[in-house]
C-alpha cells in the first residue's frame, strides 16, 4: 500500500532528514561513456545510501537502472529509508510494482512547502508555472547529453539541477539545496 505522500514528508519535519539522488542509472554501461563516470559510480552510490537510517528520507528523482532489474530493486528494499521514487523516462514499471520492490511512494512529480518555498519534484525540468519557486530535478547530467531533448529552454527561472556526477555521486540534503537556491 502506497505511503500518503503528506504524511512521509511530515515525517520529515520532525525527526528524518530528507536526501537527493538522480539518475544512478545502475547496470548502464554506456553511462559511463557518456558522462564520464568512474568504474566504481555504483559502488560510491550503494555506500550513500546504505548509510541511511529509520531517520532518513530518500527522494530519488529518477532513472535508478537500465531496465528494471530485479536484483537492484531487492537491493533497494533492504534500504533502512523512507524512499520516494520520481519516476523518470528510465523507470517503466507500474506504480504497484515499484511499491512491492521497496518503494514507500512513487509518483511523476510531487509538490511541498518547505521552508515558505513551494517545491517540486521532478525528474525532467519543468517549465516555470507560477506555482512553484523551485523545481529539484535530475535528468540532464554532467554532459548535457539530452539537450536533444530542448529541455535547456527550460533551465531559467527556479531551476535547481541534481547532477549526480558533480556531486561525486553522493546524496545531497534537500535543506542544502534550498538554502542554495
Amino acid at each position: 500500500m502506497m505511503m500518503d505522500i503528506g504524511k512521509l514528508i511530515s515525517l520529515d519535519k520532525d525527526r528524518m532528514n530528507t536526501y537527493i539522488t538522480t539518475d544512478s542509472h545502475f547496470n548502464h554501461e554506456r553511462v559511463k561513456e557518456y558522462c564520464g563516470r568512474p568504474e566504481n559510480y555504483e559502488s560510491i552510490i550503494w555506500s550513500e545510501l546504505y548509510n541511511l537510517t529509520e531517520e532518513h528520507l530518500l527522494i530519488h528523482l529518477g532513472d535508478i537502472c537500465w531496465y528494471d532489474n530485479i536484483e537492484i530493486h531487492k537491493k533497494i528494499a533492504e534500504l533502512r529509508c523512507r524512499k520516494v521514487l520520481v519516476r523518470g523516462n528510465h523507470d517503466k514499471k507500474s506504480d504497484h510494482w515499484y511499491l512491492e520492490h521497496g518503494w514507500d511512494f512513487v509518483c511523476d512529480t510531487f509538490q511541498i512547502t518547505r521552508h515558505k518555498k513551494k517545491v517540486l519534484f521532478s525528474h525532467k525540468p519543468r517549465a516555470w508555472d507560477g506555482y512553484f519557486d523551485i523545481n529539484i530535478h535530475g535528468h540532464l547530467h554532467n554532459s548535457q547529453h539530452n539537450m536533444g531533448n530542448n529541455l535547456l529552454g527550460i533551465q531559467r527561472h527556479g531551476q535547481y539541477l541534481v547532477c549526480i556526477e558533480d556531486l561525486n555521486y553522493k546524496l545531497i540534503k534537500l535543506d542544502t539545496i534550498l538554502k542554495e537556491a
